[in-house]
């Protein structure tokens, strides 16, 4: 990686390792070179959900406007849009600035929950509620169920069915792909109750 994380860097590569099993921080200055499934476009995708997200006073606060731009290895500047590791991506009605009115009001907002030490109201539009929506539904579901599943089998057998954790792709298949399928079709149908 070039020089150092962002935190919103950070975060959107401890989202995808954690919650989905996949590493796309190599992604951030490059398509991959061995894996076909993640370009750029995927990492700069995952933190258009969550570069809105800041610390307000020790509570996690998240703004409700907000672009990511990225210099891809090849081509113009881009205008990431908010898209999950499937390639899905979500319509943001409020990517551009609000006006200078909204950005008074949502500061001041903001500076009361801080000084009253609760957290801070949430945006009209939550990027990291639609990152949890798109994640659930479908076959997006699948990267969250297959991604517990193989970290509850590292946990009691000492080996995930894919390992490492955190390199769930094609060119990456699990050391017992049945199995893994269904343990992550019955975490799924057992609303991930561990």
């Amino acid at each position: 990686l070039r020089g150092r994380l962002s935190d919103a860097d950070k975060l959107t590569s401890d989202v995808s390792v954690v919650f989905f099993g996949v590493n796309v921080s190599c992604a951030q200055c490059h398509n991959h070179p061995h894996v076909k499934d993640w370009t750029q476009d995927h990492f700069y995708g995952m933190k258009a959900f969550l570069a809105r997200t800041f610390d307000n006073g020790g509570f996690l606060g998240e703004r409700g406007y907000g672009v990511i731009k990225y210099k891809p290895t090849k081509g113009p500047e881009r205008t990431a849009k908010m898209m999950f590791l499937s390639g899905q991506t979500v319509e943001d009605a409020n990517a551009k600035d609000p006006s200078p009115a909204d950005q008074k009001a949502e500061k001041e907002a903001l500076d009361k929950a801080k000084a009253a030490k609760t957290a801070p109201p949430a945006p009209k539009f939550s990027a990291r509620a639609e990152l949890v929506k798109v994640a659930l539904r479908g076959e997006n579901a699948d990267f969250f169920a297959r991604s517990i599943a193989n970290r509850m089998w590292h946990r009691f057998f000492g080996t995930g069915l894919v390992t490492p954790l955190d390199q769930m792709h094609a060119e990456n298949a699990p050391s017992h792909p049945e199995l893994l399928t269904w343990l992550a079709r019955d975490t799924a149908a057992n609303k991930y109750d561990l």
